[in-house]
């Protein structure tokens, strides 16, 4: 049990960083490979796994699998989201709108596009338009 502990300390702290010393990815492995927890752990399970092929990684924890899976996969989402080609999904799941609310809403589109066709059922704004034209096409007095 002590044996589990102590692997189980080095793996949560995780393999030094690519771009760390090289020599200390090294310690970190042999740390591990010292312990011998997996070869104990397989052997109890009814594996015959050399130290050597534990050393290189041949058994390695599941859950280690699934959680550096987890984070890779994070990493690529987050990625793309900052490079623009994905965003956050969305959904919009409840929209709390009181009648008169809706009510109200239906009666200003009503008015404002009926204010619209009086508008342009008179005429004026086409001569707003010519008047606001000239406006801009004319040069100021020097």
């Amino acid at each position: 049990m002590d044996a589990w502990r102590a692997l189980f300390g080095e793996l949560a702290n995780g393999p030094p960083d690519d771009n760390q010393d090289l020599n200390l990815a090294r310690a970190s492995n042999d740390r591990v490979g010292d312990r011998l927890v997996l070869a104990v752990m397989s052997t109890a399970l009814g594996y015959t796994f050399s130290t050597e092929e534990l050393r290189r990684g041949i058994c390695y924890p599941k859950g280690r699998v699934d959680l550096e899976q987890s984070q890779l996969a994070i990493m690529h989402g987050l990625s793309k989201i900052i490079q623009g080609q994905a965003s956050f999904p969305m959904k919009l799941t409840d929209v709390l709108v009181s009648p008169d609310a809706a009510r109200l809403q239906a009666t200003l589109n009503e008015k404002m596009i009926s204010a619209y066709h009086e508008w342009i059922a008179q005429g004026s704004h086409t001569e707003r338009f010519a008047r606001r034209s000239l406006r801009l096409v004319r040069k100021p007095n020097a």
